[in-house]
């Protein structure tokens, strides 16, 4: 499924701007083999899937890119419940950040 979604956000110059957002979920990933890496204290990460490493990657990084800006996707009224609402294990990672 996708949302869409039309937001007005100001410019640099003040002049506010329309836009359509379209929310589109790209792929489900599993971080079991991740999860399991870690709880055995592995050192062989070179064996882990690339896309558990992508998506933590990003996840982790996501709350830095909003500090210092003006607008973000939390001013602009959007949620993750109104998105991709979680089936089940929603956990917290900070910063107003969630996984499922």
């Amino acid at each position: 499924g996708s949302a869409v979604y039309d937001v007005c956000v100001p410019d640099e110059s003040g002049k506010k701007r329309d836009y359509t957002v379209t929310f589109t979920q790209g792929a489900k990933v599993d971080l079991t083999p991740m999860l399991d890496a870690f709880l055995k204290k592995s050192t062989c990460h070179d064996k882990l899937p690339q896309d558990c490493i992508q998506i933590l990657d990003i996840v982790l990084k996501h709350p830095v890119g909003l500090r210092g800006t003006k607008e973000g996707w939390y001013k602009c009224g959007l949620t993750r419940d109104k998105i991709f609402p979680p089936k089940s294990n929603l956990c917290s990672i900070g910063g107003g950040a969630e996984a499922w």
